[in-house]
């Protein structure tokens, strides 16, 4: 975690773990907290089952491309 997700603060300190285990971090500027997240995958596991959901496809239809 870079910045600040609300005011995007350079300023931003650790402030201990979530009850998950996650590192919490708090910005000294607008003094809001966050959890830092992983990163998105641009192109996942899922983007042809999405495509196929948007297309209407039937349930056979979709377990055949899959």
């Amino acid at each position: 975690m870079t910045t600040c997700s609300h005011c995007h603060s350079l300023k931003i300190v650790k402030n201990g773990k979530s009850y998950y285990g996650k590192q919490n971090y708090k910005c000294r500027y607008c003094c809001r907290q966050a959890v830092e997240r992983a990163p998105e995958k641009l192109y996942g596991g899922n983007e042809l089952l999405k495509s196929l959901l948007l297309e209407r496809v039937s349930l056979h239809a979709m377990a055949r491309n899959l």
